[in-house]
Formats: structure tokens, sequence, C-alpha cells
């Protein structure tokens, strides 16, 4: 198994991101990495999916993100990041059966009627325009 150690907190300046980004710089087995956190890809976090053309309400879906991983095109070398989703977050093994047990009938409700709130609130900004 490889060693993994923090070196220091850096900014690497990437081509085509306007910002730096801030990461960690880390040794994994004598090989440099950098590492950066993506809090709003948090397991089990919800998320609503539109479709694009489609009237918000229409199309509009509730769903939980399962897991993440990368996707490397073998022609051009470059990645595309990939969202997991189940449309309950008791599907999503590494979120703890306790806190899922009390309360995930009334999460679904409260993301369905997230999305809906969404929908229609870019319906009525969309038509008022």
């Amino acid at each position: 198994m490889n060693a993994v150690a923090d070196l220091s907190m850096v900014r690497a300046r990437i081509a085509g991101v306007p910002a730096p980004l801030r990461m960690s710089l880390r040794d994994v087995g004598g090989d440099a990495a950098l590492v950066g956190p993506l809090p709003f890809l948090k397991m089990g976090e919800s998320l609503c999916i539109e479709m694009p053309g489609s009237p918000p309400d229409a199309t509009a879906r509730a769903a939980h993100i399962a897991g993440v991983h990368l996707e490397v095109n073998p022609d051009d070398g470059i990645p595309s990041l990939v969202v997991r989703l189940t449309r309950r977050a008791a599907d999503v093994p590494m979120l703890a059966a306790s806190r899922l047990a009390a309360g995930a009938g009334a999460e679904n409700l409260v993301l369905v009627l997230g999305c809906a709130t969404l929908a229609m609130a870019a319906f009525v900004a969309g038509w008022a325009l």
C-alpha cells in the first residue's frame, strides 16, 4: 500500500481554468499529486435535473449523488466527470443507515417539493422577461 502524506497547501494554475485552484500537494508513494475537495459532489447530496428546451416544471426530476468517477477519452485524453445518481438517499451505501432511517421519506418529499419550487421560479422568471 502506498504511503500518502500531505506536504502543503498550494495554488495550482491549470490551463483553461480562470482562477488558481487551492489544493493540497501530496506525496503518494514517491509521486506528487494534487488533491482538492469537491464539497458540491458530497455522497447523498440532493440535486434537481432538468432537460434543456422543455418547460422546467415538465422535466424536473429529483435525485441524489450515489458516486463519482472520471472517464478518460482514449482519443483525446480529456476526462469527463461521471456522477452516478439514485432516486433515494437510502440507496447511497456510504451514508449511515441510522441517519437515513428517520427522515428518508420526508427527505425525498422535500427534494421533490424543492425541484417543483425551482421549476416554478424558473417558469415565472422566464415568463416575466
